[in-house]
């Protein structure tokens, strides 16, 4: 998958997140349960917002 930078897309699917951060899929179903997680349900299609992802990340970074 291309940089999340250079991802076009607004929306990824948790396919395209999983392969973003390496994990495997249901680990990235997962992550979609967790609170402070974004994410969009429809029906049973989940999306996850690419600049919502990425302000996830930053925030996960723990600094020493």
């Amino acid at each position: 998958m291309e940089r999340l930078n250079e991802v076009d897309k607004a929306m990824l699917t948790v396919s395209e997140v999983a392969d973003y951060l390496r994990l495997s899929k249901s680990m990235a179903y997962e992550l979609t349960r967790r609170a402070g997680f974004p994410c969009l349900r429809i029906g049973r299609k989940v999306l996850v917002p690419a600049d919502g992802l990425k302000a996830w990340i930053e925030s996960q970074i723990q600094t020493s």
